[in-house]
C-alpha cells in the first residue's frame, strides 16, 4: 500500500507506537496513533533493565517495512518499567516510539533481535468530520442545561480493538482539558456543567483508526464562565481532633478561565465560625474548644468563591501541653 504526501512541503506524518511488554517478551499495542508534530522524542533507554529481569535481550526496535520487505526506517523504543502494585504481579514495561511514515511504507513492526513481536499493515489515512447538534449551555437547574451532542462521520477503523476517540475542550488560547477518551462511537454526549467557559470554546476531536489519526473541531460556541473554585484539603470530613490540639488548615483555589489570578495566595482567607484565623494555602489554628465548628476558605479575587467544612472537635481525654504543670529540667536532673 502506497502513501503519498499531498505536496512537497506537506508535513511529515509520524506514527506513535506504544504498548505493553510483559516478562515473557510479548508485546500488546495500546492507543497507537499518528501526528505531524512530536512534542517530545522518547528517551531510547531501558534495554538493560528489561534484560536483567528476564524479558529478553537487546533493544526494542520499531521499524517501517516496504513492499519488498526492506526496512525503510528503524527507531529504538523507550522502555520503562511499570509500577507493580501487589506482590507477585507480573512485571510489565511501557513501550513508546515515534517513527516517520515513509511514502513506500507497507507495514510497521516491533522487533527484538530476530523476533518480530507485533506487525500491522499501515492503513489509509482516516477521515473525520464533526458536527455539533446545538451549542451547549450551562444551566442553573438540572433541566436548564444542555450537554454538547457530537455527531461524527468517520472512516472504518483498520482495527476495531485498537481504534479510539479523544475529545479535548478548548476554552482559551492555552486552555485545554481532555473530556473523553474511549472506543469509537458515532455519537457522543459531553457534559459541560463543570467545564471552563469563554466566548470562543471548541471541542477538538481526534480519531485513531488503530494506527493513523485524523482531527476535526466543532464550530466555536460560547459557554458561561464557571468562575474560581475553592477546595479544602485539611481538615478532612473524617477528622475529629481533640480539643486544645492545633489544627492544620490546607486548601487551594483554581481559576481555569483566569489562571494568573489563582496565584494571588493573599486573597485566600481562612475563618473558623466566621472569625478570621489566617490566610494563604496553608495555615493553622490553635486548639479549638470541643463542639462543632465551621471551617471556611474564601477566595477574594476579582470573583469570589468559598468552601466550608464542619469540624467536630471532641473532648480531650488527656491534658494537652498547655495544661501541663511547669517543670524545671535542671531540678529533675
Amino acid at each position: 500500500m502506497e502513501h503519498r504526501r499531498e505536496g512537497r512541503d506537506a508535513p511529515v506524518e509520524y506514527l506513535l507506537i506504544r504498548g505493553r511488554l510483559d516478562r515473557a517478551g510479548e508485546f500488546t499495542p495500546r492507543r497507537c496513533s499518528s501526528t505531524t508534530f512530536v512534542h517530545r522524542w522518547p528517551d531510547a533507554t531501558g534495554a538493560e533493565e528489561v534484560a536483567r529481569i528476564g524479558a529478553g535481550h537487546g533493544e526494542v526496535l520499531v521499524e517501517t517495512v516496504g513492499e519488498g520487505g526492506e526496512v525503510l526506517q528503524r527507531e529504538v523504543a523507550e522502555v520503562r518499567s511499570e509500577e507493580v502494585c501487589e506482590p507477585g504481579d507480573a512485571r510489565t514495561f511501557r513501550v513508546l516510539a515515534y517513527i516517520g511514515l515513509h511514502p513506500r511504507t507497507r507495514s510497521v513492526r516491533v522487533r527484538r533481535e530476530e523476533r518480530v513481536l507485533w506487525e500491522m499493515t499501515v492503513p489509509d489515512a482516516p477521515r473525520l468530520a464533526v458536527r455539533l447538534e446545538a451549542p451547549p449551555r450551562r444551566g442553573k437547574g438540572k433541566r436548564d442545561g444542555r450537554p454538547a451532542q457530537l455527531e461524527l462521520e468517520l472512516s472504518e477503523p483498520a482495527d476495531e480493538s485498537l481504534a479510539f476517540l479523544t475529545v479535548v475542550h478548548q476554552w482559551g488560547e492555552r486552555g485545554y482539558r481532555t473530556v473523553h477518551l474511549g472506543p469509537v462511537e458515532r455519537r457522543l454526549t459531553i457534559p459541560v456543567e463543570a467545564l471552563p467557559g469563554g466566548r470562543e470554546c471548541r471541542l477538538l476531536v481526534t480519531y485513531s483508526n488503530g494506527l493513523r489519526s485524523a482531527a476535526a473541531a466543532t464550530d466555536p460556541f460560547e459557554l458561561e464562565p464557571v468562575g474560581p473554585s475553592v477546595t479544602i484539603l485539611r481538615p478532612g470530613p473524617d477528622d475529629d481532633p481533640p480539643a486544645g490540639v492545633p489544627v492544620v488548615l490546607e486548601g487551594f483555589v483554581e481559576d481555569f478561565e483566569h489562571p494568573g489570578r489563582a496565584r494571588e495566595v493573599d486573597a485566600l482567607l481562612w475563618t473558623v465560625d466566621g472569625k478570621e484565623v489566617g490566610s494563604g494555602p496553608v495555615t493553622s489554628v490553635d486548639g479549638l474548644e470541643a463542639g462543632r465548628h465551621e471551617v471556611a476558605l474564601t477566595y477574594r479575587g476579582q470573583d469570589e468563591a468559598r468552601a466550608a467544612v464542619t469540624l467536630r472537635v471532641g473532648e480531650s481525654k488527656e491534658p494537652t501541653a498547655d495544661q501541663w504543670d511547669d517543670w524545671d529540667p535542671v531540678e529533675l536532673g
